[in-house]
């Protein structure tokens, strides 16, 4: 927009121009006085001196000199005046386009050269200005596009149970992301073999990796875009359903601890690769957040594997120490009744039978012990519930007095913890009831605060011959070893006290904070 020459505001003038109006009047003012000493020559000629002409001649040439100067104060001042005050108008309008058209030649041509450079000035300001905010706007736009993808990723990484699933949906979000053709994700197993997971597009899993197959492993093991693969890879464009275009692939290796578990490999037109490498920063994280899933799924399985092998040993070593023992007795007993009844001596064989029933009714009740062993121990009431039922079902079978102490808190510890309690008391009891010779039992429970528990189980019996040799020979008795294991899971301590005649007490202290919820190191 040129704003040009302005026509005279007469109404400006004499309005709000001062200093215009003050020059009109004295032009005003001089026309007047000429046209008046003309009439006055004029009118009388006869009586008309040297000085009356002088005089008009003197307000001719002031009127003439004040037309001039007027037009000059016009030209030079008071025009650029009215284009300035325009010109800003229109640029507070908005119109920074806006500029001065002034006259060639005047005083206010440089100015009017100088305003408008400013105005360029500032109009390339204003769109540098735009562009810059246009730019931050679309960056902040990406970001939350990222951080909603993101969170999308973590919530379903840490809400689901089946990996192979959690991968399928994400190299959908993948493709809508990288607005892929056809794509593939794919896991390494333990072997080094290659599982595809799942594909997507006109080309099947072979196919995508047989094209991912001649990339080299600098390639495949980082986030990278592989441009001009129907030059790259033989026999690309035998397949006409992607012959239509060039081609290119990224590769997003799922890699945990620089160990590659797997990756997603994404056609991509050639010509959107550089503007999609934009998205490096939110690939990686998406990366890092199905890698890091992979390996917890994986040691989760081998935790539960573990575990599994850890509940079976525990299972074979307490039915090799008790029912497997107490059924070679049998199968003993049973060789001798044999003999007995090939002699036909019926006295000795009743005895055999008798000694057999008692071996068949102490393998039962060694059966419903174990039974009653590898169940849940624990109800709704916790720890002493547990351990009151094992002391009852010990008076019930042995008819031998136990009493139990109960100085325990009310606070709630974890199941885990309880578990292993219990099952080193009916562990200790068991010991006590096939090996002790017992007349009397004590179990006691106590805690001192603020964070310190000791269990005690002692009898009267014959006591333990040859402790040391007993613990490293786990499968006698009920194996000293492995109520030491149960302590050592809790970070606590077992001491077993004993000599021959004076019985047995077998001490378990360990801590607890309630604050920290979860055990703490014994110290000595």
């Amino acid at each position: 927009m040129l704003i040009a020459r302005q026509p005279v505001n007469w109404k400006k003038c004499f309005t709000e121009w001062k200093a215009p109006l003050a020059i009109i009047l004295l032009n005003l003012l001089l026309f007047f006085g000429s046209i008046y000493s003309l009439i006055q020559i004029f009118t009388s000629p006869a009586t008309a001196d040297t000085s009356q002409i002088i005089l008009a001649v003197t307000f001719i040439l002031a009127t003439l000199l004040g037309t001039i100067v007027s037009w000059f104060i016009w030209r030079d001042y008071v025009e650029p005046l009215s284009q300035l005050s325009l010109l800003t108008q229109s640029m507070l309008a908005g119109n920074l386009e806006s500029r001065i058209l002034a006259r060639p030649g005047s005083t206010f041509a440089p100015l009017a050269e100088d305003v408008n450079a400013l105005g360029d000035m500032l109009l390339a300001q204003s769109n540098k200005t735009e562009a810059q905010i246009n730019a931050h706007l679309a960056h902040i736009t990406h970001k939350n596009n990222s951080l909603e993808i993101l969170y999308h990723v973590a919530a379903s990484v840490n809400h689901s149970n089946n990996i192979n699933e959690l991968l399928s949906e994400h190299l959908d979000t993948l493709n809508k992301l990288i607005n892929s053709p056809a794509s593939i994700v794919y896991l390494y197993t333990e072997s080094g073999e290659t599982q595809t997971v799942a594909c997507k597009g006109p080309l099947t899993g072979q196919q995508l990796l047989e094209i991912t197959s001649q990339l080299s492993e600098k390639e495949k093991n980082e986030i990278c875009w592989i441009t001009d693969l129907n030059n790259r890879i033989e026999n690309f464009n035998q397949n006409r359903i992607l012959a239509d275009k060039k081609y290119g692939i990224v590769c997003i290796p799922l890699v945990y601890r620089d160990k590659k578990l797997g990756s997603y490999d994404l056609l991509i037109d050639e010509d959107d690769a550089v503007n999609l490498q934009s998205h490096n920063e939110l690939l990686t994280s998406i990366s890092q957040h199905l890698a890091l899933a992979i390996a917890q799924y994986r040691l989760n399985k081998k935790t539960a594997s573990l575990s599994r092998m850890q509940e079976r040993t525990s299972i074979a070593n307490e039915l090799h120490d008790s029912l497997a023992q107490t059924i070679a007795s049998i199968r003993f007993q049973a060789r001798v009744l044999d003999d007995t009844l090939h002699q036909n001596d019926e006295k000795s064989a009743w005895q055999e039978m008798e000694r057999l029933e008692n071996s068949i009714d102490e393998a039962n009740t060694e059966l419903r012990e174990l039974i009653a062993h590898f169940r849940v121990p624990l109800n709704e009431r916790g720890l002493i519930s547990g351990v009151q039922a094992a002391v009852k079902r010990f008076r019930q079978e042995t008819g031998i007095p136990i009493f139990l102490q109960n100085e325990w808190p009310n606070n709630t510890l974890p199941a885990e913890t309880e578990i292993q309690v219990l099952r080193i008391i009916q562990e200790s009891l068991a010991n006590i009831r096939k090996h002790a010779e017992a007349n009397a039992v004590r179990v006691m429970l106590k805690g001192a605060p603020p964070d310190y528990y000791t269990v005690l189980i002692e009898d009267d019996g014959v006591g333990i011959e040859n402790e040391q040799n007993e613990s490293n020979h786990p499968g006698e008795h009920i194996g000293l070893s492995i109520m030491r294991e149960r302590a050592n899971r809790i970070h606590g301590k077992l001491k077993i006290e004993s000599e021959l005649g004076e019985g047995t007490r077998i001490i378990l202290s360990f801590r607890y904070s309630e604050n920290n919820k979860k055990p703490l190191e014994l110290k000595e």
